[in-house]
């Protein structure tokens, strides 16, 4: 719910006043008292007073200085998240700025944001002073696994300044043992509810003054069974009538047949044009005078309220709205039962006036609900395409779909658009397979079910094609079908701006940041890089900042991949502060990044630190990295700390479950893979090896599914991560050739591509290979190779964890590394980590002169780069350098961007001058 609420919704989050004669009760007070409760569960049948004593306790509350929130619950709160939007905006109303939670379309699963954003709200309750309440009416009407998920949240996790009252029909299916047993649970049930003899007595009194003898309000008291509802219709019968006897004997007759007993007893005794306003406004939820005359055709709506109200007539006055009621409900579903069915041509034209009031006022939602009531179907149709977007970014899925499905079959099926809501919210549900097959049947229907939606300027002209872009995009991103969305980075980038140029910005939006996405897959790095800005640029100023935050991850990611560790964490960074200053509700994605970074500068304390963030923050996401990343870094984390083996298997248990579902194939191969790691740290070899097994068939399988599609060059995340526990288990059995055999083609392709990264965590284990098979100067060869490319990102932990026990071979290659000029500070920070000796080679010429600040400092070039710096000088062009090479234009000016850098220049000229002045060319 947006913070512009409407004025007719915003009845809902006041309590009401009822009008007539009451009794002051204590039952929550006294409950809440005695128990210390967190929680106090009001649960009776209709008409026992439930609402009456919780507004009475919310005013008695208000009076002594606590904030009272007050939501009437309706169905639309049976989706958690929309509940949770209720209860931001009722506190909202009172001045607090809590934190809001926040929804997009690359938003997880329902569950884990449901109980993040629980959660969220409890500590920004909990950092306020002064006492708060939160008040639930009517939780029947709301009642649902995902909203019984939310008050268990919040019921449990309550603060010691904030507690909850509920109520409800029906017991709510809640798990409420633990707050029994800390006696933080309150509970009032119908005994406690029903009038004793002596409330009774007291009620009739007031409100039939002198119409009752001790005898008769005894026997009133026995045929209402202290029913509250029972003893105020008797007291409005006996007090138009004054025939005590008469009524106490029909009364006994009927027992407590509510229907009948209205429709003789009360509706009789009014006047003709009060029973007629009754018949033509029971089917409105909140009573005005403006809405009651169009909907009724009347002009005196105002003064038939009055009357109701004075007649204490099961009306409910809304706090702060003059002239506003409400039917008491049971009252309500009495008079649309007594007055005739739905289908009644007379009904059918009260639903008819609803929807054209509520339609010119611009109330989308009642509009609907009149519609759909009326049998208008195209109506309620054209406004239900209206309305979706803003109903999926509100998180009412449930409640859309139950719209959508009430539509007959040729109404939604003719409106492409209305599929496309029900495909949004499937997916953020969750149900990806239905949500995917509705999807290509849609893409089937325009011509558009080839491997990828092109971008071309006709997006700007066709809105269908457009919002089916944005939606296969998000789906893709879910299920974590790379291939599908690195499609996207096809086409030159000038033709890319100028198709979304005047696209909207939802869709804009999100369609440069699934762009930025498909270039990073895709290998386009520089292209990616160059693009962010302007996609955070435009996100942010059309008020999408969770998509301006995946798009700064995205490039980070980016950049992670080519070794640009400091890079990376800036992006990330940058990701956490946005999520700060504009997210109330924090974003655990670049936490669980950042954990990452640190973790392989050997920062265990940062990485530790970012973990906590990113496990306290919400909103968790549908993009697989973050997650892998969280899981992958605590685990290893938990084995540096020197841990068993018991906690980082249970981190990765964990995420081997949520791999097995739906779009998670990533993950759980990325946990299996270190799963292996772990065993073999701990000599458990034999798990290991069984283990192997299943990484082989499951990779085979995502293997043959990225074969689908050979166009598209991605780099195979899981599988390489697979290479490496394969390469480790033949290690561990004496097999070193094998292990080279399985890391070659990842290596040849991390290196050719320029992925740092993985090339990184590859050679290291080709170095035990060699080091294994006897090649000791290949080995120290390869390793000085590797340090070296680790020094731009500052990679330490990798060494750490798996040379630790090869401290010879480090020094060795430590000592090459100084005399090649590798950065002094990384040969330095490598050696103090793995606790590698320094005396012996830190006078070779890398780490002479130390103090000298007038000596350029010396860098490190791969060969490819040395070549680049030749073809530079003899003034070729990024294509005829491409052309001879044999790889890409983008793979050339992304070696060029390093090369710069390394060089601290910016252009091919400074470049060549300063090769030349370092005698880096011959």
């Amino acid at each position: 719910m947006s913070r512009n609420v409407t004025w007719l919704v915003d009845g809902k989050l006041k309590p009401p006043r009822p009008t007539g004669v009451r009794l002051p009760r204590e039952l929550i007070r006294d409950k809440a008292r005695e128990k210390n409760a967190r929680l106090v569960v009001v649960q009776a049948p209709a008409g026992y007073g439930k609402t009456t004593l919780l507004a009475d306790f919310a005013a008695a509350r208000e009076a002594e200085g606590a904030a009272v929130a007050w939501v009437s619950l309706t169905d639309a709160e049976q989706d958690g998240l929309y509940l949770l939007r209720s209860v931001t905006e009722s506190f909202a109303r009172l001045g607090w700025r809590l934190a809001e939670q926040r929804t997009a379309p690359l938003q997880g699963g329902e569950e884990r944001a449901l109980a993040e954003a629980a959660e969220a709200l409890l500590g920004a309750l909990a950092r306020r002073d002064e006492a708060s309440l939160l008040i639930l009416d009517d939780f029947h009407w709301a009642d649902s696994a995902s909203s019984r998920r939310v008050l268990a949240t919040l019921a449990k996790g309550a603060p010691r300044n904030f507690a909850m009252i509920l109520s409800s029909r029906t017991a709510p299916e809640l798990d409420l043992t633990l707050l029994r047993l800390r006696r933080h649970l309150g509970e009032i049930d119908m005994a406690e509810l029903r009038f004793s003899s002596e409330e009774s007595a007291a009620f009739l009194m007031r409100n039939a003054p002198g119409a009752l003898n001790d005898q008769d309000l005894q026997r009133v008291h026995r045929v209402m069974d202290g029913w509250a509802m029972g003893l105020q219709a008797a007291a409005i019968t006996i007090g138009q009538s004054g025939g005590a006897p008469q009524f106490l004997e029909r009364a006994a007759a009927q027992g407590s047949d509510l229907s009948e007993f209205l429709a003789e007893e009360i509706l009789t005794a009014l006047g003709r044009d009060l029973r007629a306003f009754l018949r033509d406004t029971a089917h409105l939820e909140i009573l005005t005078p403006d809405l009651c005359d169009a909907c009724a055709d009347r002009t005196d709506s105002a003064a038939r309220l009055q009357e109701l109200s004075r007649l204490n007539l099961f009306v409910q006055a809304i706090a702060d709205q003059p002239g506003w009621y409400r039917y008491h409900h049971l009252f309500r579903s009495f008079l649309l039962s007594h007055f005739g069915a739905e289908e009644d041509p007379t009904t059918l034209r009260r639903h008819q006036r609803s929807y054209a009031w509520f339609a010119a006022h611009g109330q989308a939602e009642f509009a609907i609900q009149h519609a759909l009531a009326a049998g208008m179907w195209a109506e309620a149709r054209e406004t239900l395409e209206g309305v979706w977007k803003q109903w999926l970014s509100s998180s009412r899925y449930e409640q859309l779909q139950g719209w959508l499905r009430r539509l007959p079959e040729d109404q939604f099926e003719q409106s492409t658009a209305l599929q496309i809501a029900m495909v949004w919210a499937d997916a953020l549900q969750r149900r990806l397979t239905p949500a995917r097959e509705r999807l290509m049947g849609l893409l089937a229907a325009q011509g558009a079910e080839g491997p990828n939606l092109e971008l071309t300027g006709a997006l700007r002209d066709d809105p269908i094609r457009r919002d089916l872009l944005v939606l296969r995009g998000a789906i893709d991103t879910m299920l974590d079908h790379s291939e599908s969305l690195a499609a996207l980075a096809e086409g030159p980038p000038h033709a890319q701006q100028e198709a979304l140029r005047d696209v909207e910005p939802f869709s804009r939006g999100l369609i440069l940041s699934y762009i930025v996405y498909a270039r990073v897959l895709s290998g386009k790095f520089d292209l990616a890089d160059r693009m962010v800005e302007d996609a955070v640029e435009a996100q942010m100023a059309s008020g999408d900042t969770l998509v301006a935050i995946h798009s700064l991850f995205f490039a980070g990611l980016g950049r992670q991949m080519t070794g640009d560790l400091p890079g990376a964490q800036r992006a990330f960074g940058r990701a956490a502060e946005l999520s700060a200053e504009h997210i109330s509700v924090r974003y655990s994605a670049p936490h669980s990044l950042q954990a990452a970074i640190y973790y392989e500068w050997g920062d265990l304390t940062a990485a530790a630190r970012c973990l906590d963030q990113a496990r306290a923050a919400s909103l968790g996401p549908s993009v697989l990295d973050p997650v892998i990343a969280q899981y992958l870094t605590a685990a290893k984390l938990a084995q540096a700390r020197g841990g068993g083996a018991s906690e980082g298997l249970e981190i990765l248990a964990e995420a081997e479950r949520l791999g097995r579902e739906e779009g998670g194939a990533r993950l759980l191969l990325s946990a299996l893979a270190e799963r292996v790691r772990l065993l073999l740290a701990h000599d458990r070899v034999e798990e290991a090896l069984a283990l192997e097994t299943e990484l082989q068939h499951r990779a085979g399988d995502t293997d043959a599914a990225r074969r689908s599609n050979p166009s598209i060059d991605v780099w195979p995340m899981a599988d390489s991560l697979v290479a490496q526990a394969r390469a480790a288990v033949r290690l561990r059995l004496g097999d070193p050739a094998d292990a080279q055999r399985i890391l070659a083609p990842f290596l040849a392709r991390a290196s050719s591509s320029g992925r740092v990264h993985a090339w990184i965590k590859l050679s290291v284990l080709d170095v035990l290979a060699c080091d294994a098979a006897g090649k000791e100067q290949a080995a120290i060869r390869k390793l000085s190779q590797t340090i070296a490319r680790a020094a731009e990102g500052r990679y330490l932990q990798v060494f750490v964890d798996q040379l630790s026990e090869k401290k010879g071979l480090l020094s060795a290659a430590l000592n090459r590394c100084a005399l090649d000029g590798v950065d002094r500070g990384h040969i330095r920070g490598v050696a103090e980590a793995v606790g590698v000796p320094m005396a012996g080679w830190t006078q070779g010429r890398g780490l002479a002169n130390t103090a000298e600040e007038d000596v350029a400092p010396a860098v490190a070039l791969t060969v490819r780069e040395l070549d680049l710096l030749q073809a530079l000088r003899a003034g070729m062009t990024n294509k005829s350098i491409a052309r001879d090479m044999g790889i890409s234009d983008n793979t050339v000016a992304w070696h060029l961007k390093n090369l710069f850098g390394k060089l601290g220049v910016r252009n091919r000229t400074a470049a060549v001058s300063m090769a030349q002045r370092r005698s880096l060319l011959d």
